[in-house]
């Protein structure tokens, strides 16, 4: 794994940084082989199951940490890809939102990462978010760095060897770290680019249906930002899913899931009825089947008419 992730994030590098047109066949050959890998990296994650349910950040081995970030590279892929561009978009956002969740599971949000994953500041405290974000993004980067240049430093004088397993590769960890908190900023400021860059993709759909007429814009909303809902309070379910090529958000928490069910074990209803309807429909349509009750409804019948011992005239 680690190899083919050393290759597919380079690539990744080459890609934010190149000059090729988005909409070029050279650019989209890039995305699907970069893609390719992740995909490939991801599958053999969950294949070995590298990461549980039960763990935190600290069970992790250091050199499994950078993998938490596959769905954060994914969603940076999906969002570049111009083809369909809704699509691509709104996949990039459920990859985001996986990242999220994912980070969350492993307890590597803040409080106030936290709030802004469920709901969007607005006014004064959005200003205030903004600062603070940029500040975070700048300090993060320059940390990143000089983790970097630390580590290259004690390789450069001692060796690899040296290096791998020494205590020194604490500095290793604490770098993949500080790289999902960098993630983690970058991910709320690229969904609010997507949700700013959707409700203009779906007006000029609205335009070429005839939907809309082009000399009327769309009225202004008055929350122009929707709020973003990338984290679901299930923190377990994600952490099994999360590398899976195609991940698609649950529509539920455990918590609503169990609410249905309570109301399910009250009021009758649920699968075990829908079961049973089905039964009727099945018994309906079987001949065989039908036989087979009737004579068995016969048979419970004449037991009803002649309960056990009813037949003994001695005593």
């Amino acid at each position: 794994c680690s190899s083919l992730f050393q290759e597919a994030t380079k690539q990744l590098e080459e890609i934010e940084s190149s000059t090729l047109r988005g909409d070029s066949s050279e650019f989209t050959s890039l995305l699907d082989e970069c893609n390719d890998k992740f995909a490939k990296l991801g599958k053999r994650v969950n294949e070995l199951s590298l990461f549980s349910s039960n763990e935190t950040i600290q069970d992790l081995h250091t050199s499994t940490i950078p993998y938490v970030m596959i769905p954060y590279y994914l969603a940076l892929l999906e969002q570049k890809r111009m083809e369909d561009r809704k699509k691509h978009l709104n996949n990039a956002k459920l990859f985001f939102g996986n990242f999220i969740s994912v980070c969350d599971a492993f307890e590597l949000l803040s409080t106030d990462e936290r709030k802004q994953a469920e709901k969007e500041a607005e006014g004064k405290e959005r200003r205030e978010e903004l600062i603070a974000q940029a500040r975070k993004e700048r300090d993060l980067k320059q940390r990143i760095e000089y983790l970097i240049k630390k580590k290259e430093s004690i390789v450069a004088t001692r060796g690899t060897e040296a290096y791998e397993g020494s205590d020194e590769e604490e500095i290793e960890r604490e770098l993949y770290l500080a790289m999902i908190k960098q993630a983690v900023v970058r991910t709320f400021k690229e969904v609010r680019m997507i949700e700013q860059e959707l409700p203009m993709l779906e007006h000029m759909d609205a335009l070429k249906r005839g939907d809309v007429e082009p000399a009327k814009p769309p009225p202004p909303k008055a929350n122009p930002q929707p709020p973003i809902t990338l984290f679901r309070n299930h923190k377990g379910e994600l952490q099994a899913q999360v590398f899976r090529p195609h991940w698609i958000q649950p529509t539920m928490s455990i918590e609503e899931a169990a609410r249905i069910e309570m109301e399910n074990m009250v009021t009758g209803g649920g699968p075990q009825s829908e079961k049973k309807d089905g039964d009727s429909d099945s018994e309906e349509s079987d001949p065989d089947d039908n036989e087979r009750y009737r004579k068995q409804r016969e048979w419970d019948a004449w037991c009803d008419d002649n309960p056990s011992g009813s037949g003994n005239t001695m005593g």
